[in-house]
Parts: structure tokens; C-alpha cells; sequence
């Protein structure tokens, strides 16, 4: 049995001042705070998860767990819940962490197609359908180029379908070129295809008789920009300069 001594009461304080972090700890991410700040502002939800202190000299605590909702609700002035252990330490909370399994974007997905969002359906539907990654899914069926703003909106349950028509002629599209590559279900390659299918110039039965003849000199890449430099050379091949599409400098210019 454990021999830790802890209230388990849950606490309210708007005196920030009698928190103070623990430098062993992990470094504040600013981008997280912001986005939890964000989502207390829709639904503030911090009496359920409360933060774990220590009680240290001066009646103030040592926050072991939860720093960045702490922050968040500071920078909100919201108050802080927090529960108080007399003998947990940093070591203990990062053993604990460690062996935390996080939310995945499939765990978003699960939950709002439980909830009946016919959006997150639709889009667990097309993904299954031709058996593509549900983050890719995402971006063709918004249009949008993977971002971390709409991942995101994604965990939110703001993601929203923006042309159905038009992402069913991307997928098939890349599946066309699927027949020839391999290694077509790679992040990066369906990424450097979304971003060069959406070019203005882009005529994809050029690219269908060139991957024909190429696609033995494509090769798995480590980023999704040498995937589309592999497939602007493809796409290329012994056309003359009036006839080159840069899709490179398309791609550096929307980055």
C-alpha cells in the first residue's frame, strides 16, 4: 500500500502569487497555453482537472502537475483548482508522464462521430473509404494544406467539409498515381501531392504520362518538399523551358 499523504479536497485560489514552478520541470509551451486558454474561454472545465501542488515554506505550493493549465488560467484570471500531496515530488510526476498515453487525432475522430457530427462522419467515411490517413483526409476535404491551426480546430470539433466534389477528384488523382509509386500512403509524399494537384497549372495527364516513364526514379523521402522536387522533375522530363511548371517555388512561397 502507498504510504502517500495527500488532501484529496479540491482547492480554489485566485492568488497566483502562492504558485511557483518547479524548474526541474518541462519548460512551458507558450503555443500549448495559448490553445488552452482558448478552449477554457468556450469551456472552462478546470474544476475537473485539477493541478497537483506541494506545500513548500511562506503558505505557498510547488506546482508538480499542470503547469500549463495554471498558466492559462492565470493569464485568463480564472481560478486555479488544485489538490494538495505532502509527499509527491517532480520524479514521481515524471514517471507518470512518461507512461501517459495522450489523445491521437483517431481519438478526436471516435469521440465526435460518437457525438453524431455528421462533418467528422463524412470524413471518417471518406478516409475508410479509400483507406487514407484521417489527417489527410482532413485537408483534402477542406482544401487546405495541413496546418497546425487546423489540427487544432480538428480536436476543437470546429473541422468542416468545404468541397466534397473536389477532394474525391484529388484522392483519385493521387490514387492514379498510386498504381506507379510504391511507397504512396508516406505523409509526406500525399502532402507534396495534395500541394502540387492544387497548382494552377497542374494537368494531370501530363503527370500520368510522365510518372509512367518516371516513377522507377522516385524514392522515399524524408520531407514532404523532396517529395515534390522529385515530382517536379518527373513532371518535367524533357519538356522544353516554355513548357516547366515550378512547383517548388510555388511550394516555398506556401509554406
Amino acid at each position: 500500500m502507498s504510504n502517500e499523504k495527500i488532501d484529496l479536497q479540491i482547492h480554489e485560489s485566485k492568488d497566483y502569487s502562492r504558485f511557483i514552478f518547479d524548474n526541474r520541470n518541462r519548460t512551458l509551451n507558450g503555443s500549448l497555453v495559448t490553445d488552452l486558454m482558448k478552449t477554457i474561454k468556450k469551456h472552462n472545465f478546470l474544476h475537473c482537472l485539477p493541478i497537483v501542488v506541494k506545500p513548500i515554506d511562506n503558505d505557498q505550493f510547488l506546482i508538480l502537475e499542470g503547469q500549463h493549465r495554471y498558466q492559462a488560467a492565470r493569464g485568463l484570471r480564472v481560478p486555479i483548482y488544485y489538490i494538495i500531496s505532502y509527499t509527491m515530488d517532480i520524479e514521481h510526476v515524471s514517471i507518470i508522464n512518461h507512461h501517459r498515453r495522450d489523445w491521437k487525432i483517431d481519438d478526436y475522430l471516435k469521440y465526435f462521430v460518437a457525438r453524431g457530427n455528421q462533418e467528422y462522419i463524412l470524413a471518417k467515411e471518406f478516409s475508410e473509404h479509400y483507406e487514407i490517413p484521417i489527417l489527410f483526409a482532413t485537408s483534402l476535404l477542406d482544401d487546405n494544406i495541413e496546418s497546425s491551426r487546423k489540427i487544432t480546430a480538428f480536436r476543437d470539433g470546429l473541422f468542416k467539409i468545404k468541397d466534397l466534389d473536389k477532394a474525391n477528384i484529388y484522392v483519385k488523382q493521387i490514387l492514379d498515381l498510386a498504381e506507379y509509386i510504391d511507397f504512396w500512403r508516406h505523409n509526406y509524399f500525399l502532402r507534396a501531392c495534395h500541394r502540387i494537384i492544387k497548382h494552377s497549372d497542374y494537368n494531370h495527364d501530363r503527370m500520368m504520362e510522365q510518372i509512367k516513364l518516371q516513377a522507377s526514379r522516385l524514392n522515399k523521402a524524408p520531407d514532404t518538399l523532396s517529395y515534390v522536387k522529385q515530382l517536379e522533375l518527373a513532371y518535367n522530363y524533357n519538356k522544353s523551358k516554355k513548357n516547366y511548371v515550378f512547383f517548388v517555388e510555388r511550394y516555398e512561397l506556401c509554406r
